[in-house]
């Protein structure tokens, strides 16, 4: 029989971690969203025209702090990063908006 018994494995994770993951939660009621963070420093809403009126303030808050509040420009480079990315007509992001959240 040319196969061992026995299979011994050295325990090696497949990828290593140098820090604990991250994770953000997101719930949006109209233009307000209300974000709950773990681990993170900032992160990025990407939001589209379908979902969001662009011509009426967005707010924004996270971990129970107001980040963001006041109206966003469609963009069109936004619109282009992101289209070529995903390549999914049905993902359209209008803006963008970067949240940086202090400690």
């Amino acid at each position: 029989n040319p196969m061992p018994d026995l299979n011994l494995m050295e325990d090696q994770p497949l990828f290593e971690r140098f820090r604990q993951p991250g994770r953000v939660d997101l719930t949006r009621r109209g233009n307000a969203i209300e974000a709950t963070t773990r681990g993170v420093a900032a992160f990025t809403l990407l939001l589209s025209p379908e979902k969001f009126d662009f011509d009426q303030p967005i707010k924004v808050t996270a971990n129970g702090r107001s980040v963001f509040d006041g109206r966003v420009q469609r963009d069109l480079e936004t619109l282009l990063k992101w289209a070529a990315r995903d390549n999914d007509r049905s993902m359209l992001y209008g803006a963008e908006l970067k949240i940086k959240l202090s400690r």
